[in-house]
């Protein structure tokens, strides 16, 4: 019998249903949140997506590992962009 714990070395892995749901609103909180936005009403939409994790039973370390991943996906994705601008890799 194999064990689960190794699964992932079949090719098997799957992203985990949850991590991915807190992903997309997270990303949805951002969205709905613009920089230029005012801090009366982002407050609004921080607590939204708050309450939210708090009623999904979501852990203060998921949520943190979350904020990164957005960061680190912007921060890949801007880079792409400079690069797609200018493929010799000079700037």
């Amino acid at each position: 019998m194999k064990s689960k714990s190794h699964a992932w070395l079949q090719g098997n892995f799957q992203q985990d249903k949850r991590i991915l749901a807190l992903q997309e609103r997270l990303a949805l909180y951002y969205k709905q949140t613009p920089d230029d936005m005012s801090n009366s009403k982002a407050l609004k939409y921080r607590l939204q997506f708050s309450k939210w994790c708090r009623d999904c039973g979501y852990t203060p370390q998921e949520i943190k590992r979350a904020k990164a991943q957005e960061q680190l996906d912007k921060a890949q994705a801007s880079l792409r962009g400079i690069l797609n601008r200018n493929p010799r890799g000079t700037l």
